[in-house]
């Protein structure tokens, strides 16, 4: 019984009270699931209606990270809870803080010391060009670093995807994420967010550091002035797994619809609460004549759209091809069938 709730609650069907809390009490629900289940279920069970999850288990798992496959249950003894550094979103963003604590050590140790290792007295301006590519120089090591999670993360999505087309006909169910199209996939992808960080690092950091020597700041005031700005803080890294977390499951998604030969195109499921940001984004992808397609992308890196309050946002990272609109994002994406 409880397998079959597992696979009900992965295609994002609604459950039953008495099913919700039949997941939660089975000592063999994984740790993130159980999370969810407790996180509904609350102190009232009696007074509950019927239907409660008119959120999907995947916007909870943006929130949380991920705890491996969804449709595989856990032995008692091995219960993996959210705060445990066993959770593979956890263990992403311990290898992203750790590197980024290497990262910080560099940096500052080049403003505030000379070569021989004396106190600087000032700050020059190539030393930005250095600060850059010593943050640079990390790209590498980091892609390969988050090609295993970022896999792991894209397999569950991608079973998660076909678990949604379980009841149609002529479909083809034979995802595999070692196929060599979804590895090169998950190769670009890796590398694409290594790159993204590095960059996006460097630019906050010698962006300071421009802002310390315009001010007349001694070496020491400018090192402040970096680890001000959050750049190598662990806040920072457990963001970016959250969201690169929620990013390759929805790929993972997307990649398993396009082999499946029964989905058209996706469209945008909104979480609910959602942001003006999201709202605008599945304006942006449902009020198109025809499916927005499986791979296809609604905005390129670049592009600016108006969320509903009439910000303008512009698309920093990656080609907008679903989820997440933004860090710590909860939407979600569901297949178009091609009937």
């Amino acid at each position: 019984m409880t397998d079959q709730l597992l696979c009900k609650l992965a295609s994002g069907a609604p459950l039953t009270w008495g099913e919700v809390v039949l997941l939660r009490d089975d000592p063999q629900t994984s740790g993130v699931v159980k999370h969810w289940c407790e996180s509904i279920c609350g102190e009232g069970e009696s007074s509950q209606p019927a239907c409660l999850t008119d959120t999907p288990l995947a916007a909870y798992m943006k929130a949380s990270g991920l705890d491996g496959d969804l449709l595989t249950r856990v032995p008692a003894e091995e219960d993996i809870r959210d705060d445990e550094p066993t959770h593979p979103a956890v263990l992403f963003a311990a290898r992203i803080g750790e590197m980024l604590e290497r990262m910080s050590v560099q940096v500052i140790d080049l403003i505030e010391n000379t070569k021989a290792g004396r106190p600087r007295v000032k700050i020059a301006q190539d030393d930005i060009q250095r600060i850059r590519d010593i943050i640079s120089s990390f790209t590498t090591e980091l892609g390969e670093m988050s090609h295993p999670f970022i896999e792991q993360m894209i397999d569950v999505g991608g079973n998660a995807g076909m678990v949604r087309l379980t009841e149609l006909p002529d479909r083809d169910s034979s995802w595999d994420v070692q196929n060599p199209e979804v590895q090169l996939f998950i190769d670009n992808y890796s590398l694409a967010l290594a790159g993204s960080v590095t960059q996006a690092t460097a630019d906050a950091v010698t962006r300071s550091v421009g802002l310390g020597l315009a001010a007349g700041d001694t070496p020491r005031e400018i090192a402040q002035r970096v680890q001000s700005t959050g750049s190598f803080d662990s806040a920072r890294a457990s963001m970016i797994a959250r969201t690169e977390s929620a990013r390759a499951y929805v790929e993972g998604q997307h990649v398993a619809w396009d082999t499946s030969g029964v989905v058209a195109g996706k469209r945008w499921l909104l979480a609910p609460h959602a942001c003006p940001t999201c709202q605008a984004l599945e304006k942006a992808f449902n009020n198109r004549p025809t499916p927005v397609g499986t791979r296809e992308a609604v905005f390129n890196v670049g592009d600016t759209f108006e969320d509903t309050e009439g910000a303008t946002i512009t698309v920093r990272y990656a080609a907008m091809t679903g989820p997440p609109g933004h860090p710590n994002c909860r939407c979600d994406t569901e297949p178009v069938l091609d009937l």
